[in-house]
């Protein structure tokens, strides 16, 4: 009896030992499930004072060309450039023109075009839009493009083409410096 019993407890500690499975955890990851993910980060509502300033907009006429030549300066601060150099990010600039402009060149905008590539810590940069004339300006065709118009409108356009930041005046930013500032404080003394 003592060798059944023996027996029964044998097989008994048998079956519930092979119906154990050990589980192991391993929190190495493996190379299949690691993925780097770059997401863009936006830039909508960014394009601001003083992190993005315009500090000249200039145009001329080149005679031989027909063209009219707008070279606008712009600065970027460090998040701003960060944002540049994450990932995909792109900005595209267009002009929008005054009425009076839009007459003479029958637009109502440049075409889109790209901002230079933010690198090596780089934080001014220029771009230049050039507009072709149909025909020879007149002078007062010329006079009136040369204007510094109030009305030259800038709209920043991101990498999926929609306008994330606009700027009215482009020539009432000539000389803007983002370190001073042109307020009055008045003191009640």
């Amino acid at each position: 009896m003592r060798v059944k019993c023996f027996l029964f407890v044998v097989v008994l500690f048998v079956g519930l030992l092979g119906g154990c499975e050990e589980k192991r955890v391993t929190t190495a990851p493996s190379s299949e499930d690691v993925s780097v993910v770059t997401k863009n980060v936006s830039l909508e509502n960014q394009l601001h004072p003083p992190k993005f300033s315009i500090v000249s907009f200039q145009s001329r006429y080149d005679t031989k060309q027909q063209t009219i030549v707008y070279k606008m300066k712009y600065q970027i601060d460090q998040d701003i450039y960060k944002r540049l150099t994450v990932g995909k990010q792109t900005m595209h600039f267009a002009l929008l023109y005054p009425k009076q402009v839009s007459k003479i060149v029958q637009v109502e905008g440049s075409s889109p075009i790209v901002s230079p590539t933010a690198s090596d810590g780089e934080l001014a940069y220029s771009v230049v839009f050039k507009q072709a004339v149909a025909k020879p300006l007149t002078k007062k065709e010329k006079r009136t493009l040369l204007a510094h118009h109030p009305a030259y409108q800038l709209d920043i356009i991101d990498h999926e083409r929609d306008v994330i930041a606009s700027f009215n005046d482009l020539f009432g930013f000539n000389g803007y410096d983002p370190n001073t500032s042109h307020s009055s404080m008045l003191s009640q003394d």
